[in-house]
Protein backbone atom coordinates (compact mmCIF):
# COMPACT_ATOMS: atom_id res chain seq x y z
CA UNK A 1 0.00 0.00 0.00
CA UNK A 2 1.27 3.77 -1.10
CA UNK A 3 1.41 6.75 1.75
CA UNK A 4 0.71 9.74 0.89
CA UNK A 5 3.22 12.00 3.60
CA UNK A 6 2.62 15.61 3.63
CA UNK A 7 4.98 17.63 4.74
CA UNK A 8 5.58 21.39 5.54
CA UNK A 9 8.88 22.95 4.55
CA UNK A 10 10.81 23.06 7.57
CA UNK A 11 10.07 19.45 7.92
CA UNK A 12 10.47 18.33 4.75
CA UNK A 13 14.66 19.85 5.36
CA UNK A 14 14.13 18.28 8.88
CA UNK A 15 14.25 14.76 7.08
CA UNK A 16 16.15 15.50 4.03
CA UNK A 17 19.53 16.71 6.10
CA UNK A 18 18.86 13.17 8.51
CA UNK A 19 19.26 10.58 5.92
CA UNK A 20 22.31 9.46 5.05
CA UNK A 21 24.20 9.69 1.71
CA UNK A 22 23.61 6.16 -0.27
CA UNK A 23 20.84 5.73 1.92
CA UNK A 24 17.76 4.03 -0.64
CA UNK A 25 15.11 6.68 1.44
CA UNK A 26 16.87 9.46 -0.16
CA UNK A 27 15.67 8.36 -3.15
CA UNK A 28 12.07 8.83 -1.39
CA UNK A 29 12.89 12.27 -1.06
CA UNK A 30 14.25 13.11 -4.62
CA UNK A 31 10.86 11.87 -5.66
CA UNK A 32 8.70 14.24 -3.31
CA UNK A 33 5.89 16.33 -5.23
CA UNK A 34 6.54 20.21 -4.29
CA UNK A 35 3.01 21.69 -3.67
CA UNK A 36 1.15 24.61 -1.82
CA UNK A 37 -1.63 22.82 -0.94
CA UNK A 38 -3.16 22.32 2.97
CA UNK A 39 -0.11 24.09 3.88
CA UNK A 40 1.64 21.26 3.03
CA UNK A 41 5.01 21.90 0.87
CA UNK A 42 5.84 18.05 -0.25
CA UNK A 43 4.11 15.43 -0.38
CA UNK A 44 6.33 11.91 -0.22
CA UNK A 45 4.87 8.64 -1.84
CA UNK A 46 6.22 5.85 -0.15
CA UNK A 47 5.20 1.94 0.97
CA UNK A 48 4.18 1.07 5.12
CA UNK A 49 7.95 -0.50 5.24
CA UNK A 50 9.84 2.73 3.54
CA UNK A 51 7.66 4.97 6.02
CA UNK A 52 8.32 3.24 8.99
CA UNK A 53 12.35 3.72 7.97
CA UNK A 54 11.76 6.97 7.34
CA UNK A 55 10.85 7.60 11.19
CA UNK A 56 14.32 5.81 12.09
CA UNK A 57 16.18 9.27 10.68
CA UNK A 58 13.08 11.56 11.93
CA UNK A 59 13.96 10.98 15.33
CA UNK A 60 14.37 15.12 16.19
CA UNK A 61 11.82 16.21 13.26
CA UNK A 62 8.54 16.07 15.35
CA UNK A 63 6.95 17.48 11.99
CA UNK A 64 8.00 14.70 10.25
CA UNK A 65 7.15 11.91 12.87
CA UNK A 66 3.44 13.70 13.31
CA UNK A 67 2.60 13.31 9.29
CA UNK A 68 3.88 9.97 9.16
CA UNK A 69 1.52 8.70 11.95
CA UNK A 70 -1.13 10.78 10.02
CA UNK A 71 -0.44 8.94 7.01
CA UNK A 72 -1.23 5.18 9.22
CA UNK A 73 -4.20 6.75 10.22
CA UNK A 74 -5.50 7.69 6.57
CA UNK A 75 -4.39 4.23 5.53
CA UNK A 76 -6.56 2.84 8.21
CA UNK A 77 -2.75 0.77 9.37
CA UNK A 78 -2.35 0.82 13.30
CA UNK A 79 1.18 1.73 14.20
CA UNK A 80 3.04 -0.83 16.17
CA UNK A 81 6.98 -1.03 16.80
CA UNK A 82 8.07 -1.83 13.68
CA UNK A 83 10.91 -4.47 13.24
CA UNK A 84 13.89 -2.11 12.97
CA UNK A 85 17.05 -4.20 13.97
CA UNK A 86 18.57 -3.26 10.57
CA UNK A 87 19.12 -7.20 9.66
CA UNK A 88 19.31 -7.38 5.76
CA UNK A 89 19.44 -4.05 5.00
CA UNK A 90 22.17 -2.88 2.85
CA UNK A 91 25.02 -1.44 5.05
CA UNK A 92 24.55 2.40 3.80
CA UNK A 93 21.43 2.03 6.11
CA UNK A 94 22.99 0.57 8.65
CA UNK A 95 23.87 2.79 11.68
CA UNK A 96 25.02 1.87 15.37
CA UNK A 97 22.51 0.31 17.71
CA UNK A 98 21.15 2.56 20.92
CA UNK A 99 22.59 -0.43 22.44
CA UNK A 100 25.86 -0.89 21.47
CA UNK A 101 26.68 2.76 20.57
CA UNK A 102 29.96 4.28 22.26
CA UNK A 103 28.25 7.23 23.88
CA UNK A 104 25.56 4.95 25.42
CA UNK A 105 28.21 4.87 28.56
CA UNK A 106 28.83 6.25 31.77
CA UNK A 107 32.57 6.10 33.39
CA UNK A 108 33.49 3.20 31.10
CA UNK A 109 30.37 1.52 31.68
CA UNK A 110 27.52 0.51 29.35
CA UNK A 111 24.41 1.75 30.06
CA UNK A 112 21.88 -0.32 28.11
CA UNK A 113 20.16 -2.28 28.97
CA UNK A 114 18.41 -0.47 31.69
CA UNK A 115 18.45 -1.74 35.66
CA UNK A 116 15.40 -1.64 36.52
CA UNK A 117 13.81 -0.93 40.36
CA UNK A 118 9.97 -1.90 40.85
CA UNK A 119 7.70 1.17 41.73
CA UNK A 120 4.67 -0.21 42.06
CA UNK A 121 2.15 -3.32 40.94
CA UNK A 122 2.73 -6.82 40.77
CA UNK A 123 6.30 -7.03 41.93
CA UNK A 124 9.00 -9.17 39.81
CA UNK A 125 12.58 -9.44 41.60
CA UNK A 126 14.49 -9.08 38.82
CA UNK A 127 12.95 -8.02 35.52
CA UNK A 128 14.98 -8.65 32.61
CA UNK A 129 16.96 -5.08 31.15
CA UNK A 130 14.71 -5.35 28.21
CA UNK A 131 11.47 -6.78 29.09
CA UNK A 132 8.63 -4.67 29.52
CA UNK A 133 7.22 -1.62 27.44
CA UNK A 134 8.27 2.10 27.65
CA UNK A 135 5.85 4.31 29.71
CA UNK A 136 7.94 7.95 29.96
CA UNK A 137 11.17 9.18 29.68
CA UNK A 138 12.65 12.41 30.89
CA UNK A 139 16.10 14.67 32.01
CA UNK A 140 16.98 14.21 35.65
CA UNK A 141 15.97 17.36 38.05
CA UNK A 142 19.50 16.82 39.64
CA UNK A 143 22.08 15.43 37.41
CA UNK A 144 22.35 16.92 33.49
CA UNK A 145 23.93 13.78 32.03
CA UNK A 146 20.91 11.24 33.40
CA UNK A 147 17.60 10.27 32.04
CA UNK A 148 14.81 8.52 33.92
CA UNK A 149 12.89 5.78 32.24
CA UNK A 150 9.98 4.51 33.45
CA UNK A 151 8.26 0.99 32.26
CA UNK A 152 5.49 -1.67 32.61
CA UNK A 153 6.13 -4.94 32.86
CA UNK A 154 4.02 -7.76 34.27
CA UNK A 155 1.64 -5.72 35.60
CA UNK A 156 4.26 -3.87 37.52
CA UNK A 157 5.97 -0.26 36.63
CA UNK A 158 9.63 0.14 36.66
CA UNK A 159 12.09 2.91 37.15
CA UNK A 160 15.32 2.96 35.55
CA UNK A 161 18.18 5.94 35.36
CA UNK A 162 20.57 6.33 32.84
CA UNK A 163 23.59 8.07 32.99
CA UNK A 164 26.15 9.79 30.34
CA UNK A 165 29.00 11.11 30.14
CA UNK A 166 28.24 13.31 27.09
CA UNK A 167 25.27 15.69 28.72
CA UNK A 168 24.61 16.72 25.00
CA UNK A 169 24.01 12.51 23.73
CA UNK A 170 21.77 12.65 26.85
CA UNK A 171 19.43 15.34 25.92
CA UNK A 172 19.47 13.67 22.31
CA UNK A 173 18.76 10.48 23.81
CA UNK A 174 16.18 11.88 25.85
CA UNK A 175 14.04 13.32 23.11
CA UNK A 176 14.44 10.36 20.59
CA UNK A 177 12.95 8.02 23.39
CA UNK A 178 9.75 10.51 23.67
CA UNK A 179 8.91 9.50 20.38
CA UNK A 180 8.57 5.72 20.99
CA UNK A 181 6.42 5.54 24.34
CA UNK A 182 4.49 2.40 24.45
CA UNK A 183 7.61 0.14 22.76
CA UNK A 184 9.35 -2.32 23.45
CA UNK A 185 12.06 -1.68 25.85
CA UNK A 186 14.26 -4.63 23.63
CA UNK A 187 13.29 -2.79 20.25
CA UNK A 188 14.52 0.15 21.81
CA UNK A 189 17.93 -1.04 22.04
CA UNK A 190 17.58 -1.82 18.31
CA UNK A 191 16.95 1.83 17.20
CA UNK A 192 19.82 2.63 15.14
CA UNK A 193 20.97 5.82 16.26
CA UNK A 194 23.56 8.76 14.38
Amino acid sequence: MTLKIFLDDKSFHCLKQSIPPGSRSKSIIEKAVHLDLFGSNAVLSCEEGEARNLLLYAGHCPGVIASIHNAFRAAGLTFTTPDISGEGLASPLRRQRLSQHPLMSYRGHRTWPPEWTWLSGTYNRHPDGEAGMLEDVRLSAVNDSAILLTMSYGGGRYISQLCFDDPNFCREICELLKHHYGWLIRNIGELDVP
